[in-house]
């Protein structure tokens, strides 16, 4: 069986898209789904006290130890995203990579260069004749 070939990640891509998590390093949550994790942080707290902790009394130490849990870490996720949503900044924007420009080289090297685009009809005489007058005022 032929595997697929993996494509780039294109920009715009949800977070859910897990084959952009391998290629992407600097990924940051909105604040919109900070405020949103609080929430539902807050809506396990709530259930854990108004539906898990009545019945958890029938079951012992065991029950009031899974609801204690259950509490202390529904609360501790709502406090914590709301925490990061109050705190939030954009992250910087990474720029994109410039391409390299040639290396100068030296006199010599300019100018055959400048001879070979002439000779392959890329410049015209004009163009040469002015280039080579210009590289050469530089001495």
């Amino acid at each position: 069986m032929a595997e697929k070939e993996k494509k780039p990640p294109e920009k715009g891509i949800p977070l859910l898209f897990w084959g952009n998590l391998e290629k992407k390093k600097n990924i940051q949550t909105s604040r919109e789904q900070l405020v949103m994790n609080g929430i539902f942080g807050c809506v396990f707290f709530l259930a854990g006290i108004f539906l898990v902790a009545p019945n958890a009394v029938g079951y012992g130490g065991q029950g009031i130890f899974v609801t204690a849990l259950w509490l202390i870490g529904s609360g501790a996720v709502a406090g914590v995203e709301f925490y990061h949503a109050a705190h939030w900044q954009p992250a910087p924007m990474e720029e994109e990579p410039q391409p390299e420009e040639p290396q100068e080289g030296t006199l010599e090297e300019k100018l055959k260069r400048l001879q070979s685009l002439y000779e392959q009809q890329l410049i015209t005489e004009e163009e040469y004749q002015s280039k080579k007058k210009e590289l050469l005022g530089e001495l």
